[in-house]
Formats: C-alpha cells, sequence, structure tokens
C-alpha cells in the first residue's frame, strides 16, 4: 500500500488504535480507522425520526431504533454525532 498522505496521532492514540482493532478483530488500526469513517460517513448523512419515546436513524435503505433513554445516554457519552443530539433534543427538550 502506497501512502500519499499519513495522519499524525500521538504515541497513546495510537496504542489505544491499535488494542482497540486487536480487540475488534481488524487486522490494523487502519482497518479500523476506514469502517469508523464509513459508520460515521453513513450516519452524518442519516435521516433521523423523532416518534414518541423512539428515535429512529435511518441508514442505507434500513432503520435503527433506539429507546429515547438510550439515545440520552450515547449523547452524553459522545456516541452520536453533534447533530442527531440536537435534533433529538429540539424534539425531546428534557433529554
Amino acid at each position: 500500500m502506497v501512502y500519499k498522505r499519513a495522519v499524525k496521532v500521538s504515541d497513546p492514540v495510537y496504542s489505544r488504535l491499535r488494542a482497540l482493532a486487536s480487540r475488534l478483530g481488524f487486522e490494523s488500526p487502519n482497518a479500523l480507522l476506514e469502517e469508523l469513517l464509513e459508520w460515521w460517513g453513513a450516519l452524518l448523512e442519516s435521516k433521523v425520526l423523532v416518534d414518541g419515546t423512539w428515535v429512529y436513524i435511518e441508514l442505507g435503505g434500513g432503520r435503527v431504533a433506539f429507546n429515547i433513554v438510550q439515545v440520552g445516554r450515547m449523547c452524553r457519552l459522545g456516541l452520536l454525532p453533534k447533530y442527531v443530539c440536537v435534533k433529538v433534543k429540539a424534539r425531546v427538550p428534557w433529554l
């Protein structure tokens, strides 16, 4: 593989990436980053629907349903993109 550009990360970040890639079964930290970019890219282009106590995120022809409490926790932990959290919070202010 030929690299035209490289992303520089600190040693602790690279160590965490390598450990996470190993634990999740990826062949390298690069493979893990590619998968994460694919997931987040799709998530950033997704449609978010709030219906009662459920949040639906449409991803590539399918959709994922989360309970509103799950979404609140994932937002606090930074597991969902900020725009998803803002959109849900606009509909559910107590979140």
